[in-house]
């Protein structure tokens, strides 16, 4: 069984999210998209994922990522790196307006 982020929010009633930290193995587009409304409505102050260094995954785009990102008021702010790991950990928060 999956569900979006957004339908978790709203059946148990949660406003606001600090952080949103995604480890889905590639699928971090998609979680995102399945986060849309609660993106576009800031309810997410900050995400936290991570970029592949390697090609892993099929069809696997982080520019795609970022730019999603971006596109919905979210800017690079923290870059983790790790000796001899294929990925680093990013975090990314909402603009202030």
């Amino acid at each position: 069984f999956s569900d979006t982020l957004d339908n978790l929010m709203n059946r148990y009633k949660i406003k606001k999210l600090d952080l949103l930290k995604i480890d889905t193995e590639g699928y971090e587009y998609e979680v995102l998209k399945g986060a849309i409304n609660s993106l576009k409505k800031h309810k997410i102050k900050h995400v936290m994922l991570e970029k592949q260094l390697s090609n892993m995954y099929l069809n696997y785009s982080f520019e795609k990522i970022e730019k999603f990102l971006y596109k919905n008021d979210f800017i690079h702010i923290k870059t983790f790196r790790f000796p001899l790991a294929l990925f680093e950990d990013r975090i990314y928060t909402l603009k202030k307006k």
